[in-house]
């Protein structure tokens, strides 16, 4: 693919609170994000919801590249959706938009700044400062412990032995861990495992809508929430799963002849 001939300084990066939603979307095609069906009429949503969007622009006012900040507003903040158009890469745009959004995350006192690297661009994030997360089952067991989970699709062993086939992700977040999973090329966020959280789930809930993934609710304590909350939204058993996603406790009361081992 061609590249274009252009200086580097000639690039602008402008915080913005609005784009042309077309721009937008063109970029999200070049990450590989944008499916079709999608709804253009959710960008400026996208864009307003996120603490801050950085775009990256030519002399003629062009976005070619951009990325966003997502934030509680307080001490915790993601680096999200870093793209460059290919004819613009290696030009190190992409290194200015992390670098950018990083010191505005850092000035306005966040002391915990994260993202989830596509595979293969581990190196460009470790060269702006971020390193990778190793070794932390510990987060997942102590949360596991304290809030046991009922539902095999939400256990520790079931996420972790069928991380192959179902990748999973998760970080911390006000208290709560945050699952997010993809099968068969859909994401799937899970709802918040700690103390019920009704602000909490609204945000899981925006986050779910704009990045056009499922919020999954494994708990009755959520769901009730939810119901209560959004007595409108229209919640969906996923019956796929039935056939061996269960809760203990029904699994221990299921009719038949015991046996013992």
């Amino acid at each position: 693919m061609s590249s274009i001939n252009i200086a580097p300084e000639k690039i602008t990066l402008t915080a913005v609170r609005a784009w042309n939603a077309e721009e937008v979307i063109d970029l999200y095609r070049a990450g590989g994000w944008w499916e079709m069906g999608w709804d253009k009429n959710q960008i400026p949503t996208l864009i307003n919801g996120s603490y801050l969007v950085l775009i990256a622009r030519d002399l003629e006012n062009n976005a070619v590249g951009m990325g966003r900040l997502i934030s509680d507003g307080s001490s915790d903040c993601y680096i999200q959706d870093v793209v460059v158009f290919p004819e613009y890469r290696e030009m190190g745009i992409g290194s200015r938009i992390v670098n950018t959004l990083k010191r505005i995350a850092e000035l306005t006192g966040h002391n915990w700044i994260g993202l989830i690297s596509a595979p293969g661009k581990e190196e460009f994030y470790k060269r702006a400062g971020f390193s990778v997360m190793e070794n932390n089952r510990h987060i997942l067991e102590h949360y596991f412990a304290q809030y046991p989970q009922y539902h095999s699709e939400s256990s520790i062993v079931t996420i972790l032995t069928w991380n192959n086939y179902a990748p999973c992700s998760f970080t911390e977040y006000k208290n709560h861990l945050i699952i997010e999973c993809t099968m068969d090329g859909e994401r799937g966020i899970h709802a918040a495992i700690g103390k019920p959280d009704a602000e909490l789930l609204e945000e899981l809930l925006i986050f779910a809508r704009e990045e056009n993934c499922a919020l999954e609710i494994y708990d009755e304590e959520n769901l009730q929430i939810l119901k209560d909350t959004h007595p409108k939204i229209p919640i969906t058993e996923n019956r796929g799963y039935f056939e061996y996603c269960y809760s203990t406790e029904e699994l221990a009361n299921l009719k038949g002849k015991n046996t013992s081992t």
